[in-house]
C-alpha cells in the first residue's frame, strides 16, 4: 500500500484528503504544518508528498526532504497559486510538479496515482 504524506494547514480539508486518499487505497500520513510534515517524512519515508501550504512553508518541506538520499526520489505534488515565473525557480529545489488552485480532490488523487506509477 503506497504511503502518501498529505500536508494541509486547513483541518477540514486535511480530513477530506485523508478520507479521499484512504478510500483510494493509500496509507495516509497527515500533517498540518511544515514541522509535522518534516517529522512524518523522516520517520515514515512516504512514497509521495502532497503539499498544500503557503509558499515558504512548502519550500522548507521540500528542501528538508531533499537533504536525505531517500528523499531525493520522492515525488512532490505542490498545490498552489504560484505564477509561472515562481514555478521555474522551484524546480531547482526538486519540485517535479504542481497543480494551481481550482483542482478537485479527485483530480489530485488521479495525479498522485500517475506520479506513483512513474516513480
Amino acid at each position: 500500500m503506497p504511503k502518501i504524506l498529505v500536508v494541509e494547514d486547513a483541518m477540514a480539508l486535511l480530513k477530506a484528503w485523508v478520507k479521499r486518499f484512504s478510500d483510494s487505497g493509500f496509507k495516509v500520513l497527515p500533517a498540518n504544518n511544515s514541522q509535522s510534515a518534516i517529522k512524518a517524512a523522516i520517520e515514515e519515508h512516504p512514497d509521495l508528498v502532497v503539499l498544500d501550504l503557503p509558499y515558504t512553508q512548502g519550500q522548507e518541506v521540500i528542501k528538508k526532504l531533499r537533504e536525505y538520499k531517500w528523499g531525493n526520489s520522492v515525488p512532490v505534488l505542490f498545490l498552489n497559486s504560484w505564477q509561472d515565473r515562481e514555478i521555474f525557480v522551484e524546480y531547482s529545489i526538486g519540485l517535479e510538479d504542481h497543480l494551481p488552485y481550482n483542482w478537485s480532490l479527485q483530480e489530485v488523487v488521479e495525479k498522485a496515482k500517475h506520479k506513483l506509477a512513474l516513480a
